[in-house]
């Protein structure tokens, strides 16, 4: 199912993401709308909070071709260092 995109300066997308602890039907239906959505889009990359659902999945496809599909179910297990960058890059 295609989903609407959360657009910048939504409160959501300052939403803290969980982790994904378990993938079970609820999981993988959210990360096939997710596919349906970033291909409907024509994007090269969506995340779980750009369709407002606070979970850690993110999805990359640089190539566009279906079989370069990237799946990332993000666990950050450090602080990282800030990273300031110059520029504005949109996937969606």
């Amino acid at each position: 199912m295609v989903r609407d995109i959360v657009i910048y300066d939504d409160k959501r997308l300052r939403q803290v993401s969980e982790n994904v602890e378990k993938i079970n039907s609820k999981i993988r239906t959210i990360i096939q709308d997710m596919i349906d959505t970033m291909y409907a889009r024509k994007g090269i990359g969506l995340s779980a909070i750009q369709i407002g659902i606070p979970l850690r999945i993110v999805l990359a496809n640089p190539t566009l071709r279906r079989e370069d599909l990237i799946l990332s179910l993000i666990h950050i297990s450090e602080p990282t260092r800030p990273l300031y960058i110059s520029y504005a890059v949109f996937c969606l």
